[in-house]
């Protein structure tokens, strides 16, 4: 049972990959908000948080920079628990991106020069797109 749901999650989230990329932003909400829920139910953080991220994505390719700003603290709060402080960085960063794309640049640069203290203390790198 925990296989099939977390296959379903993962179904949900190439689903929600394949909308973005096809520009259909309110089914790639639906598919990521699916894939998080059910990673939710798992019990699995990481991957709660990143399905929180990827809808955040959706939204800033959406040009919905509030949303994006909104899912992205959710998603940092759901990785608190997955003990991933790289995920953590990443996370941050795109908040920054956010707020900084919603005109709060002093915000955006706190959450950025947060994810550098984090990625220093722990000697860790994050690609960004």
């Amino acid at each position: 049972m925990r296989d099939d749901r977390a296959a379903a999650a993962r179904l949900h989230g190439r689903l929600g990959a394949v909308h973005t990329g096809q520009g259909r932003y309110d089914e790639a909400l639906r598919q990521w908000r699916a894939a998080a829920a059910n990673f939710r139910r798992l019990g699995d953080a990481g991957a709660h948080a990143r399905a929180l991220a990827e809808a955040a994505g959706v939204h800033e390719r959406a040009g919905r920079p509030q949303e994006t700003v909104r899912l992205c603290r959710q998603a940092l709060e759901v990785a608190g628990d997955a003990e991933d402080e790289r995920l953590r960085a990443a996370l941050l960063l795109r908040l920054a991106d956010a707020c900084e794309r919603t005109g709060d640049v002093r915000e955006g640069s706190r959450h950025r020069q947060t994810a550098s203290d984090l990625l220093n203390s722990h000697n860790l790198t994050v690609d960004v797109e």
